[in-house]
């Protein structure tokens, strides 16, 4: 399965952060100027450890669910347990991404019953403390930075992108603590609602295809072993309803294809277009997977991970070990695809 590409003849002017490329299609010669690629982000030794806790804490998780001899994707049911999106009550915002996923880890490992969370300060703003002796989860904060090299200014002004100046941008993260309510004196969170049967939840099974059917995306059901998303036709192919053993297996197959359809070219174009068992195969397959988690939070219902893609679990472990960095990529893509999703229905996004 693979893109049509058009042929394509490019050249570059080298030597200057905005350069100029020429390339002919068709017979005819087109030009633009393109931006200097950013640069990657330089971590910190903090932040690179805390990307290699959270992701030793998700290794032994899956580790330890093996050793147990229980089902594979039983560590990524119990790291959801269906809570929700973890919740800041005085923002009143959700958190996303990989600070989502950091929170479900740690709900898993230290057994919390809350998905409530939020700095030291914050807690003190409506009169709650946090417990002597309690130990706080880091997360990240992101933030883009821009030099105006034209101007040689450390801050770009407005005017300087509606005058096309060279504009050199730089991503930086900054570390933060957040305690859970159920670390704290003066604040009860009220326990999520989790639906444990979507079969006898037919008001949840109606939000999730409503959800589904906002999106416009061409799903079809034939008698088989096997999903998937074919990005040439745009087409989602499900086995039929009645073949899933539970519903949960339905729906989260059905929103882990669904996560595969945002990375269409036309859609957030992700690299979905690789050889089945390669390395880049199995990194979309862990951002479906993270997709239909996320999804599954924000219906607050139960997951049960494709089990079709259990051969990618050592690959993944494998990615994870070498690049704890992956997972931050996996978990940023798949944020965005629930970001773009939710967009389609008219709804406020997580942030």
């Amino acid at each position: 399965m693979y893109y049509e590409q058009h042929e394509h003849t490019h050249k570059r002017n080298k030597g200057s952060p905005s350069q100029l490329c020429e390339w002919t299609h068709n017979g005819h010669l087109h030009n633009h100027r393109t931006r200097k690629p950013r640069r990657l982000l330089t971590m910190t030794t903090k932040t690179t450890e805390l990307f290699e806790t959270l992701t030793e804490k998700l290794i032994a998780l899956i580790e330890e669910g093996e050793a147990e001899g229980s089902k594979w994707n039983k560590p990524w049911t119990s790291l959801l347990a269906g809570s929700g999106f973890s919740y800041n009550p005085v923002t009143k915002k959700g958190y996303s991404g990989m600070n989502e996923l950091v929170l479900m880890a740690t709900t898993a490992y230290e057994g919390h019953t809350a998905n409530v969370w939020a700095t030291y300060k914050q807690w003190q703003t409506i009169e709650a403390n946090v417990n002597k002796g309690e130990k706080g989860t880091k997360l990240i904060k992101w933030g883009v930075s821009e030099k105006c090299k034209t101007c040689n200014i450390k801050k770009a002004r407005p005017g300087c992108k509606s005058a096309k100046h060279i504009i050199d941008r730089h991503m930086w993260a900054s570390p933060f603590t957040v305690f859970n309510a159920d670390q704290v004196d003066g604040y009860e969170a009220i326990p999520p609602k989790t639906i444990e049967d979507l079969g006898n939840a037919p008001e949840k099974v109606k939000e999730i295809e409503d959800f589904i059917a906002n999106t416009k995306a061409i799903i079809k059901h034939k008698a088989g072993d096997s999903a998937h998303y074919v990005p040439k036709t745009d087409i989602i192919t499900l086995p039929l309803e009645e073949q899933f053993e539970t519903t949960e297996g339905y729906y989260s197959t059905k929103l882990h294809e669904l996560t595969h359809w945002t990375g269409n070219e036309a859609r957030l174009d992700r690299d979905i277009e690789n050889t089945f068992g390669s390395a880049k195969y199995a990194a979309e397959e862990l951002v479906a997977e993270l997709g239909s988690t996320f999804l599954s939070a924000h219906f607050g219902t139960e997951v049960e991970v494709h089990a079709n893609h259990a051969n990618y679990l050592a690959s993944w472990l494998r990615s994870m070990k070498d690049d704890p960095m992956s997972l931050y990529r996996a978990a940023k893509q798949a944020q965005a695809a629930v970001d773009f999703l939710t967009g389609l229905q008219g709804e406020e996004e997580t942030v």
